[in-house]
């Protein structure tokens, strides 16, 4: 017994090792299987903090997102998207999606900015703006802010 379970673990963790066969998605698992940052947000009133991951894309910018590397669904899910990995101050734009958060079974778009350092590989900044409830069953977004949304994050 205890050599087919000794059997299973080593096969099971060979097979494991996240690989998909297209070099792009494998270096972006690569990228994600990094070291962890950490992104912390203030929304009316609460505090969070959770792990953060950071994503260049050559199309979309610079992804900031909680939570992309685990296998349960969390209770918390922000996502942010600078149009470069470059220092300065961007707008988090309503028409490109570029602010996500999801809490408690609830969704919001992020409208405000962006203020992005980047020295080396090291990647620090902060976000503010407004929360507007997205509409599950229409997909649309409220037209009256649901309150504010601060943070800073760290690679």
């Amino acid at each position: 017994m205890k050599k087919s379970i000794l059997l299973f673990a080593i096969l099971f963790s060979y097979f494991s090792y996240a690989q998909t066969g297209d070099p792009k998605v494998d270096e972006m698992l690569k990228e994600l299987q990094k070291a962890p940052g950490k992104i912390s947000f203030t929304m009316n009133g609460k505090t969070m903090n959770e792990v953060a991951s950071f994503v260049e894309d050559a199309k979309r910018g610079l992804l900031i997102s909680s939570h992309l590397t685990l296998d349960t669904t969390p209770d918390v899910f922000i996502s942010l998207i600078a149009p470069s990995k470059k220092t300065g101050t961007y707008a988090i734009d309503d028409n490109k999606k570029a602010g996500v958060l999801q809490i408690n079974q609830k969704a919001y778009q992020i409208r405000g900015t962006i203020n992005l350092k980047v020295s080396g590989k090291k990647i620090t900044g902060t976000f503010a703006g407004e929360l507007y409830e997205i509409n599950k069953k229409k997909s649309k977004v409220a037209e009256q802010s649901s309150g504010k949304i601060s943070g800073s994050f760290m690679n």
